[in-house]
């Protein structure tokens, strides 16, 4: 990558464990309420994980992207660049590796959350052609909403939320996204326990099996109704923001009785 001066040089690539320090030194300075550093520690080289972090000639961390990817969706959890080198397109270079990456595993949408108060933010990811399609009350440690935004991978491509023509019914495209996934980061010993102490994680639990499995029945038949693909998109929804709070539990859980899981 070297278009842009201040960008010459800069090289883009996986997120290893070496980067974590500078990583979550770049989180605590970009954010009010950020991520532990386990947190981060977590998520590198676990499965359906796309975490990218870009690095100039000298070795200096100018940004990273950290992404989790399921049932045809990408959730981009956190994106941050160093003060310095913003509103030099870096941002939007990171934002492009996980397009491209939603592209080439055949994703239907990328979405993310963003402070319904941080006005540069959302214009930005206007900018990349992301639209508001949900909201979540008391996202943030501060009791801020978070709005939730939506961006097909590839310009063109059909959203999940396409409208369906009235009166017909539509064939079911071929996926060829990854597989539905049972949150890959918990491990079922793991599952069991918190299900066992934490009586939300243990509905949550419930509720994200119901999913799948209403899901798995829509997914059987060769063509859905007006009606069963909105309900689709509706329960896909759904289950990641089920799957997120429900890995947000298992990173507190982890980081108050150590690594053992």
């Amino acid at each position: 990558m070297t278009d842009g001066v201040g960008l010459r040089g800069v090289v883009i690539r996986d997120a290893v464990a070496v980067d974590l320090d500078a990583v979550a030194d770049l989180e605590r300075r970009s954010f009010p309420i950020p991520w532990k550093r386990e947190y981060f520690a977590s998520e590198v080289g676990a499965p359906f994980r796309f975490n990218r972090v870009a690095r100039n000639a000298t070795g200096r961390l100018l940004g990273y992207v950290f992404c989790a990817h399921a049932g045809g969706e990408i959730h981009v959890h956190k994106i941050a660049t160093e003060p310095a080198f913003r509103r030099l397109g870096l941002a939007r270079k990171l934002m492009e590796e996980v397009f491209a990456f939603g592209g080439r595993i055949g994703a239907d949408e990328v979405y993310l959350e963003v402070r319904e108060s941080n006005a540069a933010a959302r214009s930005f990811y206007a900018g990349l052609g992301f639209r508001q399609v949900g909201r979540r009350g008391q996202y943030y440690g501060d009791g801020e909403d978070a709005l939730v935004l939506a961006r097909s991978p590839e310009p063109g491509s059909i959203r999940l939320d396409s409208a369906v023509p009235e009166k017909t019914h539509s064939a079911r495209a071929v996926r060829n996204g990854p597989p539905e996934v049972a949150m890959p980061s918990l491990t079922e010993e793991l599952k069991r326990e918190l299900a066992g102490a934490n009586e939300e994680f243990s509905n949550l639990l419930s509720n994200h099996l119901a999913h799948e499995k209403r899901l798995a029945e829509l997914a059987s038949k060769s063509f859905l109704s007006q009606d069963e693909e909105a309900e689709e998109k509706r329960l896909k929804k759904q289950k990641l923001a089920l799957k997120d709070r429900m890995e947000e539990i298992a990173r507190e859980y982890r980081a108050r009785v150590g690594s053992s899981h």
